[in-house]
This record gives structure tokens, sequence and C-alpha cells, in this order.
């Protein structure tokens, strides 16, 4: 199966760079600026950390894997999430939490579905914060409507798990 696996990458690799000039792609390479890759790649590495100690914190104390077993499912769930449709690296996390530590998958899921409706909160503030400079337009007063309302429903709903 792997040998599969590797075919068909090479495959499409193959595909995607048959048309490349080597010339001009060495051309490319050796014009362009790569430092902005170096706060980049730091902003990134900080993104990911914080993500990691923020899903290990949600976890009860008396149950929180460590930082490790926490930090190699979320990445090997990023990597599905980004090979596979519909977010199905967070199953995939789940999954592999649960093997690596033990760590029971409903309290592993609780923990995913409760970053989705931190990060669902997060995007409302933004949206609340940003409302004021949007132009006005009719269905704006709507849409804050409908958001300060989910956003009552799921910090409440959050609350109530958490207690």
């Amino acid at each position: 199966m792997t040998w599969f696996g590797l075919a068909v990458s090479a495959g499409f690799a193959f595909l995607a760079v048959r048309d490349v000039d080597p010339a001009a792609l060495r051309f490319a390479l050796a014009r362009a600026d790569y430092w902005p890759l170096v706060p980049a790649s730091a902003r990134t590495t900080l993104a990911i950390l914080v993500r990691i100690l923020r899903w290990q914190v949600l976890f009860p104390p008396a149950h929180r894997p460590r930082f490790a077993a926490v930090a190699s499912a979320l990445l090997i769930g990023h990597f599905f999430n980004n090979v596979l449709p519909a977010r199905a690296g967070e199953a995939v996390r789940v999954v592999v939490l649960n093997q690596r530590v033990g760590t029971s998958r409903f309290e592993a899921l609780g923990t995913v579905v409760a970053e989705r409706v931190l990060d669902v909160l997060a995007l409302l503030l933004i949206f609340f914060s940003v409302a004021p400079a949007l132009p006005r337009t009719d269905w704006l007063p709507r849409a804050l409507w409908a958001g300060a309302l989910l956003f009552a429903l799921l910090a409440v709903s959050l609350a109530a798990f958490a207690l």
C-alpha cells in the first residue's frame, strides 16, 4: 500500500512540474527574497505552539495528556486536514491521542468541539469589533443580531459544558 501511495504522489508531482522550465526556475529561485520566510516561520511556529497549549489546557488537570502527545496528535490532525475533506483531521487527532496516551475518545472529542466553539466566538468578536467600520447595508443589523444570538448561545453552551 505504501508503494501505491508513493507512486500516486510521484505521478501527481510529475504532472505538477512537467511544464516548468528548469532554467527559469533556477533564475527565479536565485532572485527570490527569502528573508520574509523568517518572520513567517516564527509566526507559524508560535501559532502552532499556542494551538497545542490551548488544546492541552482544555483537558481537565487530572486527565491532561503530556505536551508531546498533544503536539504529535495535533500535527498529525493538521496533516490530514490538508489532505482529506471536511476537516477529517479533527477525528484523526482524537484517535491518535487515544492510541498514544489512552485519552478517552469522548473526552478528546469534547475538547475538539470546545476548540471549534472558541474559534467561532473569536470570529464573532472580530466581526463585532469591525462592524462599526463596515459600510452601512440593510443586512448588517440583522447579521449583528444573529451573531450576538449565536455568540450568547455558544458562550452559555461552553460554560455549561465546562461546569
